[in-house]
């Protein structure tokens, strides 16, 4: 499995976590292993995990920059890609911001075309926080 097939996997497990309340991302990790006969890779155990770990201080950078609509109210995809490339941009040394802004706009662009300029936008505005 390639990064980007590693990547689209984390997608997906992040996309699932509001249909799991009360549950581990842990469990959703494994859950999804069994569902998809995925064997999950070190790439995608730390990002998921990653995720879950920080995933008030991720939401609250999503939250600074949507202005066209609530955070309640955001498409899952976008949040999840959102969710997915912040955490890269702040928590993983390993990638560079630009290619975790474009990995986010092309997997929303697999889902729904029409909200990768959305993606795109939210995470301009966020990386340029990055480094602060």
């Amino acid at each position: 499995m390639n990064r980007t097939e590693e990547r689209l996997t984390a997608f997906e497990i992040i996309f699932s976590f509001p249909f799991y309340t009360d549950t581990d991302a842990e469990t959703i990790m494994k859950k999804y292993s069994e569902c998809e006969e995925t064997a999950l890779t070190n790439y995608i155990v730390s990002t998921v995990s990653g995720v879950a770990e920080n995933l008030e201080q991720i939401d609250e950078k999503i939250k600074s920059t949507i202005k066209t609509r609530t955070f309640d109210r955001l498409d899952k995809i976008c949040l999840a890609a959102m969710r997915l490339a912040v955490y890269e941009m702040f928590y993983n040394d390993e990638v560079p911001v630009p290619v975790a802004i474009n990995e986010a706009i092309e997997i929303t662009k697999k889902y729904d075309e029409s909200l990768a300029g959305y993606v795109h936008a939210n995470l301009g505005i966020i990386s340029g926080n990055v480094n602060e």
